[in-house]
């Protein structure tokens, strides 16, 4: 739903182009429905902005009724996660009351499990009320199905009528403390009807609320119609008067609006009462009339019920010191101050003892507080006065939201074809656009630009974001790995990378290729394109099939209305068969055909068309976008002007203005200022893929699980878990983190990560190759994870090879471990790279890169925590599970690629422990030592390198011969290294070394 409605306020211009295809019904039908379907942030603006009361107040903008705060609550997915997590978490509460600690005294231990008690009867009843409320459906949250007894039905056999609304005011101010006397009784005609009721206060026979409990349903197994009563809603409203009446016991204490920062990761607020029905009050209403009608009769019940507020004198401004001063001691401070939140369920006159709340006599304890005091704070909270409101609350960040949603709008206007295809949770963040304006078209080298940006899409795997290499024509065998060798240097400069492209490719691109005069550029037209990948790519089946296709079109100098869709059909086919991502979507139309130049026919764009190539990276929340123009370049051609204004450049504003909202507070309530927060975090994950960032969740997650595997609630809070990057960021960093233990299937984590792992198993195979990434780290992943038929090298096939294998090891050394959990998740990866790397010499590169070498080093050496012995247990394990994988005795010896790292520790600034280098040093077997080691070192080797080796090792050579073991074999070991390095060295070098001595 959230979804249509997204459309329906940002795809205007697609619609004006499906209404000339004639699908108006179609369009009609999802525009009533979008339209109706949700609070929009234009519409909570409105709603934000009404007076009340002879316009003497408006909504307090850190309000629980606010629009604004409720629309970005919604945005965040907060209720989604809790109907699809709530219950499991609640049953994590059981586990820790049969938790038996033996160094406890029996009374503390009676307390706790008093308290466990409750909270899991609390959690059991809110559970309950959730699931009664909500249910998802394909990840969209949706209010319960109307079905007997339900609340549903209830509230969809009085819509349209203001008692329900008046209903949804009472339930959401007893959540705030205010005991409003609502209740169920006996009809006045029949004592076996229920009713319910809440009287207008003074005024005999007038109410705000009086419906039937008794609704005529169907039955479930015959069609006929009967009498139900409504016991899930009188279940709910029994729940809601028990939370406001104080010869009940409260809410558990940590379940309650934050007051911090911490208070707020934790995710506890979702668990409270007032969550449940804002939640579901702002999901029920749907138009600006139904809200305004909603905060009337909030109002109402507040002014006029309980006669409350009282004539007040003007408001006149005061500094912030008097302020605090004249503020009520006992009540503290409501949501608009600079205070922490009043808590309506647990205002103790005095806090004794840690576990006041849970004793039997702490409801005495209570102050006896008046209704009508518990409705002026509750007043205070909602609404303010005018004159307030303009001096002191002008709500800014509603300004910020409402650029940056404009900005993304224009941003997915940009793209309209992706309307066409499988859409994300959210809408789509460009990672690489080129719009036809971008490029001068009568420029130097336009085709050759054409081209560099044909093939920096084709190359990309987006799974690791790097580029692979293509199988080039034998005369350039080099060109294949263009972009792979370009494309990695940090920073990648486009213009220099282009430039060197043009270079490379004019010397290749003779045969078939027709040049401009001079031979100085490709000549324009969509057949010599063609020709041209031809030559760069070498012989591809659906390639000579477009340019055959092309050429008969050519040949009878028409172009027919039926040939537009062959184009772009062998467009999409040659693309599609060249491209890494094979989720792309071609659309061309009114091609046209004109004379080049040189004279001959080819195939060009017409002026306002290009071709338009996208390419949708999933199950990431990111696309690709090419505009090809081939522009058939006369004398009256006329140039556009190149602009920046591209979706490119709107999500840079977009990335910049969420920066700078993140650095500011925009009010004094802690919890509004959090919600905010955890927005724009939200917002700036959906950048992270593009602009290859961390996501801001990653150390949240890192955090909670250096608590233990328990389920955090702020997993609720921290991202949408519909969403693949977030939940597989769960799964990645749980995987790594208990790499070095084994866990039961009943592990509180292990049944959360498995909820995801099966649900989007089944609805989304396409995410399994990023949610299963981390199984990689984990060797017990299938013991936690039964139902993956698939083991990890068949679902994590697009990390192939030496890229793919490079990408999972900087995953992990980015993941801020403790050494030995590490330690334990590469060794698993190294089983894994088993079919990653199928060739010794492929792991033998692997695994002497210099990052590799150096990463593992620095993980192992650089924690302070670490004993001798530990970092040498830890470095052994490492270089067992290397030894263990490679079977090459000849060449790309186990032998060689520990010598590599010695070369590295000597010649780098690494300086590891001596038990460090000692390790890796008695792990080599000199027999098996070949001069292959030196192809690790292909255009940096130097005698230079075996110099300081030797230096290095002839320093620590008595560290190297003490320990254990044959101290006569252990000489002879020392003496045949230093032989083999010395040997490394160029002979002429060694002979000038010899007539100098």
């Amino acid at each position: 739903m959230k979804e249509k409605y997204a459309l329906f306020e940002c795809t205007l211009s697609a619609l004006v182009n499906a209404l000339k295809k004639k699908h108006i019904v179609v369009i009609i039908i999802l525009l009533l429905h979008c339209i109706t379907a949700k609070i929009g942030l234009s519409t909570a603006m409105k709603i934000q902005e009404m007076r009340f009361s002879a316009n003497r107040f408006v909504i307090h903008p850190d309000g629980e009724i606010s629009p604004v705060k409720r629309y970005i609550v919604r945005e965040c997915d907060y209720t989604l996660n809790l109907v699809l997590c709530a219950s499991l978490i609640a049953d994590t509460y059981y586990e820790e009351s049969s938790d038996d600690d033996l160094t406890t005294s029996k009374h503390i231990k009676n307390v706790k499990k008093y308290m466990c008690q409750y909270k899991i009867e609390y959690l059991d009843a809110f559970t309950s009320q959730l699931e009664s409320l909500f249910c998802q459906v394909n990840g969209k949250l949706k209010l319960n199905s109307s079905v007997s007894d339900s609340v549903a039905m209830f509230m969809e056999t009085y819509t349209g009528t203001s008692d329900i609304i008046y209903f949804l005011a009472a339930l959401f101010l007893l959540s705030e403390g205010v005991r409003i006397d609502i209740d169920i009784v006996d009809g006045p005609e029949n004592a076996k009807e229920k009713r319910l009721v809440l009287n207008k206060k003074g005024i005999d026979g007038e109410f705000y609320v009086n419906l039937s409990m008794h609704i005529w349903c169907k039955g479930e197994e015959n069609s006929d119609a009967m009498l139900v009563y409504q016991k899930k809603t009188e279940q709910l409203l029994n729940f809601f008067k028990n939370t406001a009446d104080p010869k009940f016991q409260p809410p558990p204490l940590e379940f309650r609006t934050p007051e911090t920062d911490d208070e707020f990761n934790s995710g506890n607020f979702l668990f409270t009462p007032g969550f449940l029905i804002q939640s579901y009050f702002f999901e029920y209403i749907e138009t600006l009339e139904l809200y305004n009608l909603f905060v009337t009769s909030v109002y109402n019940l507040l002014f006029h019920e309980l006669n409350y507020p009282e004539e007040k004198e003007e408001i006149i401004e005061v500094d912030d010191e008097e302020e605090n001063e004249v503020e009520n001691e006992w009540a503290g401070s409501g949501e608009g101050s600079s205070k922490t939140n009043i808590n309506y369920w647990c205002i103790p006159d005095r806090i004794v003892g840690v576990f006041y709340m849970y004793e039997k006599e702490s409801i005495d304890k209570f102050p006896k507080t008046t209704i009508k005091r518990m409705a002026q704070l509750a007043f205070d909270r909602l609404f303010l006065s005018e004159k307030w409101y303009l001096s002191k609350y002008v709500p800014k960040y509603i300004n910020a939201l409402c650029d940056i949603k404009r900005l993304w709008n224009n941003a997915y206007l940009m793209c309209p074809l992706l309307t066409n295809l499988d859409l994300p949770i959210y809408p789509p963040v460009p990672s690489f656009i080129r719009k036809k304006e971008s490029i001068d078209a009568a420029g130097e080298n336009y085709m050759e630009r054409v081209l560099f940006d044909l093939f920096l899409c084709f190359t990309l795997n987006h799974f690791t974001k790097t580029h692979v290499i293509w199988r080039a024509p034998d005369h350039a065998p080099l060109l294949g790995g263009f972009f792979t060798i370009e494309c990695t240097k940090e920073p990648f400069d486009y213009s220099k990378t282009l430039d060197l492209w043009c270079t490379d490719i004019k010397a290749l691109l003779t045969r078939c290729v027709f040049y401009t005069e001079g031979k100085k550029q490709i000549e324009p037209g969509l057949l010599n394109m063609l020709y041209a990948i031809k030559g760069l790519t070498g012989v591809n089946n659906n390639l000579e099939i477009a340019i055959l296709w092309l050429d008969s079109i050519i040949d009878k100098k028409r172009i027919d209305k039926s040939d537009q869709k062959i184009i772009q059909y062998n467009l999409q086919n040659v693309f599609k068969s060249l491209s890494e991502n094979k989720s792309i979507k071609v659309e061309c139309r009114d091609i046209k055909l004109r004379k080049t130049k040189s004279g001959r026919l080819d195939l060009f764009t017409d002026d306002n068309s290009p071709i338009v190539v996208i390419y949708n990276e999933r199950p990431f929340n990111s696309y690709r976008l090419l505009e090809i123009e081939i522009p058939h370049i006369t004398s009256t051609f006329v140039l556009r002007p190149i602009t920046s204004e591209n979706s490119v450049s709107i999500v840079d504003q977009i990335k910049t203005k969420l920066e700078l909202m993140q650095t500011n507070d925009y009010t004094a309530c802690v919890y509004t200022n959090c919600i905010i927060k955890q927005y724009i975090n939200n917002q700036l994950d959906k950048l992270a893929y593009a602009y290859r960032r961390e996501y801001t969740y990653t150390d949240k997650i890192k955090s909670a699980l250096d608590c233990g595997y328990k389920i955090s609630n702020g997993f609720l809070v921290w991202g949408s878990v519909c969403d693949p990057e977030y939940t597989s960021k769960i799964i990645e960093m749980f995987l790594m983190h208990s790499s070095a233990e084994i866990l039961d299937d009943t592990n509180p984590m292990v049944q959360f990560t498995s909820i995801f792992v099966k649900r989007l198993s089944i609805i989304n195979p396409e995410t399994l190759p990023v949610i299963m990434c981390g199984c990689v780290y984990n060797e017990n992943y299938k013991a936690y994870y039964s139902q993956l038929e698939r083991d990890s090298s068949e679902m994590l096939s697009p990390y192939n090879g030496l890229v793919g294998a490079m990408h999972m090891a900087c995953v992990l050394f980015n993941s801020n471990l403790c050494p030995a959990t590490f330690v334990h998740g590469f060794a698993s990866m190294v089983g894994v790279l088993e079919s990653k790397l199928h060739t010794s010499r492929k792991k033998f590169v692997f695994f002497t890169q210099m990052n590799i070498c150096k990463n593992i080093i620095k993980k192992v050496s650089n924690d302070s925590k670490s004993t001798e012995s530990e970092m040498e247990s830890n470095i052994e394990t490492i270089l067992s599970a290397i030894e263990d994988s490679i079977c090459d005795y000849e060449k790309y010896t186990s032998d060689n690629i520990f010598m590599c790292w010695i070369f590295y520790i000597a010649c780098g600034d690494l300086a590891p422990p001596i038990v460090v280098i000692k390790a890796i040093y008695n792990y080599i077997s000199y027999e098996y030592l070949t001069p292959d080691v030196k192809k690790a070192f292909t255009h940096i080797w130097n005698d230079s390198i075996a110099t300081y080796t030797l230096d290095m090792l002839s320093s620590i050579r008595l560290k190297l011969l003490n320990g254990k073991g044959n101290e006569n074999s252990k000489t002879v070991k020392y003496k045949e290294i230093i032989k083999f390095i010395s040997g490394l060295k160029n002979p002429s070098n060694n002979a000038i070394s010899s007539d100098s001595e």
